[in-house]
């Protein structure tokens, strides 16, 4: 089951009125929807539940709208939600999580997750929306850009290496993109070079240091490299304590762009004289070793 409960939103499309926000919840199977929130503004509240089977899901997107009347709906801002390593059988995985516009911060949103592993793991349930009242509205706290999601925060050090990126959206009509990837920590923003002229399926192979302080997450953008404006091509968030919990990780990520998949980037992480951070779930140095 997944409960979107409430945000706290940073950013607001309306400047004479409040805004009217939903949220579209998508998984591999295919997408559920809130209630719209009227009126509600900066700080809407929900009371809607799905029944989801999850079909080989690792991540659950979230995207969150402004219902508009005389126009297209306009997205306000969107998460992904890792799922590897946070969903334990009949045992509740909460949390604030931050929501992205265009790889900038827009506030934060409250989700719930309950899985059960002995349903049915076909596909996304369809006609199993509720309402019910909200059992307990939670208290908020700040979230960074850069920190939220899972229940593990790491300090010290870490390798990141941008390998490739496999796109789905193109910025450039007339000629081939030039992507580079940006990401952003608690300390740190780091950028890899312009894959130049080689549009929908960059290669990079740059490697970070990067020194974590108190991170759960990375944010991960992809831009064109343009003359005029860069463009965002697509975005997403890997979650350290699911990342880290062997000290190592490589792997393809999804990429979202305003509530549509924009393609995957390939990812590799390694921990070096990592710990995990007081309250956090774990503790003790993560393996050490040398991305390859």
């Amino acid at each position: 089951m997944v409960k979107v409960v409430r945000a706290e939103i940073s950013r607001d499309k309306n400047l004479l009125s409040s805004m009217d926000p939903y949220c579209i919840i998508r998984t591999n199977a295919g997408e559920v929807k809130t209630s719209v929130a009227k009126g509600m503004g900066k700080n809407p509240v929900w009371s809607d539940s799905f029944n989801i089977n999850f079909n080989g899901d690792t991540t659950l997107y979230v995207g969150m709208w402004d219902k508009d009347t005389f126009t297209p709906d306009d997205i306000i801002a969107e998460t992904t939600i890792n799922l590897m390593g946070n969903l334990t059988s009949g045992q509740p995985f909460s949390g604030w999580h931050p929501l992205f516009y265009k790889g900038q911060n827009a506030g934060q949103i409250y989700v719930e997750i309950l899985f059960n592993s002995g349903g049915d793991r076909g596909n996304l349930t369809t006609g199993s929306h509720q309402t019910t009242a909200p059992h307990h509205i939670p208290t908020s706290h700040h979230v960074s850009s850069q920190s939220a999601q899972g229940n593990h925060a790491f300090s010290g050090m870490a390798v990141l290496r941008v390998v490739r990126a496999e796109l789905t959206r193109d910025k450039a009509l007339l000629t081939n993109m030039d992507p580079y990837v940006v990401v952003r920590t608690n300390a740190a923003e780091v950028q890899t070079n312009v894959a130049m002229n080689q549009g929908r399926t960059p290669s990079w192979n740059n490697s970070f240091n990067l020194n974590l302080t108190g991170d759960q997450l990375f944010h991960i953008a992809v831009y064109d490299k343009s003359l005029l404006k860069d463009g965002l091509i697509g975005e997403t968030t890997l979650n350290l304590g699911t990342a880290l919990n062997n000290g190592r990780y490589s792997g393809w990520i999804p990429l979202y762009y305003k509530g549509e998949s924009a393609g995957q980037v390939f990812l590799e992480v390694e921990a070096a004289n990592c710990t995990t951070a007081p309250g956090s779930n774990t503790s003790g140095p993560c393996p050490t070793g040398k991305v390859c």
